[in-house]
């Protein structure tokens, strides 16, 4: 992605004349998708769904009545997937967010940052009284003034337009779903409540579990933002009233991390029992962001800083309802928590990265106003056992799924995007896809559903679309390696594996261009499928009884194909993150797999499940030594060329 920076040209400038998402030919998206299952399924098994699918679309068959119906209803839609995708897949999910859905992305370090210093077990030490620092406090400070500043930046239209190219434009939606915006959890579904962050004034910040409304615009008909300086006063007001708090409230923020229809339940109850609760709850929807101020250092690894980072330590001091949230623990390692279901974690990202490269020191003169501001106040909740049931129940599942994670991040410096582009020739991101494939047959001797985000950004309201990683032509690669690593007479010789590895990469690349243009086949289905679930009963009769929905989708081969065992994502953000991380979609053994890539280096985090199957230590290792090798088999095939790509 590019951002453009042309003068005067408003971030919504190209909303309107970006074209619609197109609806696929539904004989293309039969072909990919059983194409995509060819590696995964028996021949017998892939004859079975290749007669499945044929009598899917057969003329006259449930695929073109669905198709038909779909299309129709995507000429009356900005984009016929936002709201079903955004109801079906996330707010209708009832999984909780932490882990689940919020992805994390740690801060680059200061260069003053000091060093960590394990916690003393001594509870009367003054470490142990009086955790928060300066230092704390002034990095959560700056991190949330670059915030504010593209926040504004993006209210007022000033923020660059982004592009895939110098022609281009990409949908810049996405951008106005991060500030101001709360998910409410209800029965079955959740919703989302959004308020116009310039008119809001205030934040949320968390700290030991309390909740507090703190205002960062001055007291006058103006509304000026505050100084850093400011800001920080009223974070420091916040630790001290925490300090003198003689007993602190129930933390309810711990529900937040609870299954959806579990808080739901408990949101409902406490607005039953108090007004006070009601309008608790209120104060939380009309915050721009959350702060969570933490009495902890994360720990000096950086797998500790990523764990942090989505995690916590168990969400008592976190509010994951809020799309966006900046944390800090008392060493000023800051990291960032972004909610999922209204928008990807790209854009959230960027606007992290924007402000973090855009910032500029205050100077001495515009440290200090002359203008008034309200103090904080406190957002407290009644409670009752029932309430204090929930919050230790919580508590307990919390802990629990935080320990059952295991969570690590890692540089290779060997070598990185250059090095791909002038040796192996090929794309990069599709080089990078055919060493997880290689790496994961080699730590579990098979190879697996994958998943890979393709934006559709370049359409109005466009999310992603799936790129389904694992090929024939992949397989065919894998297991050529496995067999060139094995010898004997019959293993292929290290041109042809190359040549395998450089089919398959580019077969990577051409279905991540397609799925860009929104023509991949999962987001085709599932539209087939809500077309049946919510359209059908619209038709006039001339269709006749509604059928039961058609076999292709409870197939074996739908439900394998679609498990997603390896979770891959590139995030495109340098400068501000030394890690992103978000879980594992496979409980079983699964992988979430975030990189970042570099001129001359890669950043690869890894998400598993402990006692699932997934073996995040050892995956990390066998990706190292499979980058190493697959270099080696790169630069036998000839002298290093200048490349296109």
């Amino acid at each position: 992605m590019l951002q453009d920076t042309r003068a005067n040209e408003a971030t919504l400038a190209f909303q309107d004349r970006l074209p619609r998402l197109p609806v696929p030919n539904l004989h293309q998206t039969a072909t990919k998708y059983l194409e995509s299952l060819k590696p995964l399924l028996t021949p017998e098994e892939w004859q079975h769904s290749a007669a499945q699918m044929a009598d899917f679309i057969k003329p006259g068959g449930q695929g073109e009545t669905l198709q038909q119906l779909l299309k129709s209803y995507a000429t009356t839609q900005q984009n016929w997937l936002d709201t079903w995708w955004r109801r079906t897949v996330y707010l209708e999910s009832r999984a909780p967010l932490m882990i689940n859905s919020n992805c994390g992305m740690v801060r680059t370090a200061d260069p003053n940052q000091p060093p960590w210093v394990p916690r003393p077990q001594d509870p009367s030490s003054a470490t142990m009284a009086d955790p928060f620092t300066p230092f704390q406090i002034h990095m959560v400070t700056r991190a949330l003034t670059e915030l504010l500043n593209t926040m504004e930046l993006i209210e007022k239209q000033e923020y660059p337009v982004q592009r895939a190219g110098p022609n281009r434009p990409l949908c810049m939606d996405q951008y106005y779903r991060i500030f101001g915006l709360t998910r409410i959890p209800e029965h079955g579904c959740d919703r989302l409540h959004s308020e116009p962050p310039l008119e809001l004034g205030h934040v949320m910040v968390l700290i030991k579990g309390q909740l507090y409304n703190v205002p960062i615009l001055a007291d006058t008909p103006e509304r000026t933002r505050l100084t850093e300086s400011e800001i920080e006063d009223q974070l420091w007001k916040v630790v001290e009233d925490v300090k003198q708090r003689e007993h602190l409230g129930p933390s309810v923020a711990i529900l937040t991390s609870e299954n959806r229809d579990v808080w739901a339940e408990a949101r409902k109850h406490l607005c039953e029992l108090s007004p006070r609760n009601v309008k608790s709850f209120e104060v939380i929807n009309k915050t721009i962001i959350s702060v969570s101020l933490d009495d902890y250092a994360c720990g000096p690894t950086p797998d500790a800083r990523l764990a942090y980072s989505f995690m916590g330590r168990g969400g008592k001091n976190r509010w994951f309802d809020k799309t966006l949230q900046v944390t800090a623990d008392t060493r000023g390692t800051v990291s960032y928590n972004f909610e999922h279901s209204p928008c990807d974690a790209v854009a959230p990202g960027l606007v992290v990265e924007n402000g973090y490269k855009s910032y500029a020191p205050p100077a001495p003169s515009s440290e200090r106003t002359a203008h008034p501001y309200q103090s904080i106040q406190r957002i407290d909740f009644d409670t009752d056992k029932t309430v204090q049931d929930w919050i230790t129940q919580a508590t307990a599942r919390a802990l629990a799924a935080v320990d059952e994670r295991n969570t690590c991040v890692f540089e290779f410096s060997g070598y990185g995007d250059d090095f791909v582009k002038q040796r192996a020739r090929v794309s990069p991101n599709s080089y990078l896809q055919m060493v997880f494939q290689l790496a994961y047959y080699r730590l579990h001797g098979r190879c697996v559903s994958t998943y890979e985000p393709c934006s559709t950004m370049s359409y109005r309201l466009g999310r992603t679309e799936t790129n389904r990683l694992l090929t024939p032509e992949v397989k065919e690669f894998v297991e050529a390696y496995v067999r060139l690593e094995e010898g004997g007479p019959n293993a292929p010789k290290g041109q042809q594996v190359y040549r395998l590895m450089c089919k398959a990469a580019e077969v990577c690349r051409r279905n991540t261009s397609a799925g860009s243009q929104g023509q991949g086949c999962d987001r085709h289905l599932f539209g087939l499928r809500m077309a049946y679930h919510t359209l059908y009963h619209e038709t006039d009769g001339r269709m006749g009884a509604k059928p039961p929905l058609h076999p292709i989708f409870s197939d074996r081969a739908y439900e394998v194909s679609s498990r997603w065992t390896m979770c891959t994502a590139n995030m495109p953000i340098l400068s501000v993150s030394t890690g992103t991380a978000f879980g594992a979609v496979d409980p079983e053994g699964g992988y979430g797999v975030s990189y970042i890539r570099f001129p001359s280096k890669f950043r690869i985090s890894l998400d598993g499940k402990k006692l699932g199957g997934a073996k995040v230590s050892a995956f990390q290792e066998v990706i190292r030594q499979t980058l190493v090798d697959m270099a080696r088999l790169c630069m036998l095939q000839g002298p290093l060329v200048k490349s296109s790509l």
